[in-house]
């Protein structure tokens, strides 16, 4: 047993950027482990006694308490928060005592802020990505559209040199029947 308990606290006690914590029936907490409480700035010791309205506040505290009701009620809740700047994806599970009964709400909280924020950089650059193949489409277009141009003038300067040469053509033999009818006179 002191076995399995030292493994489950080393568990707890590591678990990276976890908070893990059980609470009363009256949102009081009664013990908290994991790296992310230190990361915090609070201990077991700090916390232990106090209820969430005295730790998140007010505000806060009422929105969370709304979760953990429904805890006490029997339901598993995932949810997220934010608090003192970090954001975290909270997993809440009612804790059954020999009879069943609800006696106590564990919730597991992992901070989740580097994600959102790289969440936030790739869906920026996802934007930047798509704006900049939107505009390169539209260059492209363009190109196609100077190219298609060019093609056409290069197709009517070359009719225009047809007609021309025609022209010529038939310039050149009427002045070669008109010189042969001068000949002919003279």
């Amino acid at each position: 047993m002191r076995t399995s308990e030292e493994q489950k606290n080393a568990i707890m006690e590591n678990l990276p950027s976890a908070l893990i914590h059980i609470m009363d029936r009256e949102f009081r907490y009664v013990s908290n482990f994991g790296e992310g409480l230190q990361k915090a700035g609070r201990t077991n010791e700090m916390l232990v006694g106090k209820t969430i309205f005295e730790v998140l506040g007010p505000e806060l505290g009422e929105i969370i308490a709304g979760y953990y009701r429904q805890v006490l009620e029997g339901k598993t809740v995932h949810y997220e928060a934010s608090y003192e700047g970090q954001d975290y994806l909270i997993h809440a599970a009612p804790l059954r005592d020999e009879h069943g009964t609800i006696t106590q709400i564990l919730t597991f909280s992992l901070n989740i802020t580097e994600n959102l924020q790289t969440t936030q950089q790739l869906q920026a650059a996802n934007l930047e990505l798509q704006r900049l193949f939107e505009e390169s489409n539209q260059l492209r277009l363009a190109l196609l559209s100077v190219v298609e141009d060019q093609r056409l003038a290069q197709e009517k300067v070359q009719q225009l040199n047809r007609e021309l040469e025609q022209r010529v053509w038939e310039r050149t033999a009427q002045l070669e029947a008109a010189n042969k009818e001068l000949e002919a006179f003279a």
